[in-house]
């Protein structure tokens, strides 16, 4: 099957374990899904913030609603993120396995004016 999507898009997966216990799945399906359909979900938030970045760091970060959001390299780039710029994102509470420990990370932007 072929389903476009873009970066920062949401996707459900339908998806079984291997039979053999290698950890890889098999997806039998995938559909779009909006975000508003999970605004009860405490795993992924819509927030609105300032950037705050370094100058020699590629990456940044975004704080709002009490939490604070890991934006990678590659949408830092994307959006020629300086610092201070508006934004609106959805961030995804997921586990950092380098640090052990839960953290969320941003996954899409939007520039606000």
């Amino acid at each position: 099957f072929h389903l476009p999507v873009q970066e920062g898009q949401l996707i459900k997966l339908y998806w079984l374990p291997s039979k053999v216990k290698d950890g890889n799945i098999t997806i039998l399906g995938a559909e779009t899904v909006d975000s508003a359909d999970f605004s009860d979900n405490p795993y992924l938030k819509k927030i609105e913030g300032k950037i705050e970045k370094q100058a020699y760091n590629p990456f940044a970060f975004i704080k709002g609603k009490g939490i604070r959001c890991f934006i990678s390299p590659s949408l830092v780039s994307k959006y020629q993120l300086a610092g201070n710029e508006k934004v609106a994102a959805l961030a995804l509470l997921n586990y950092n396995k380098k640090k052990a420990e839960w953290a969320w990370s941003c996954v899409s932007l939007e520039i606000k004016d």
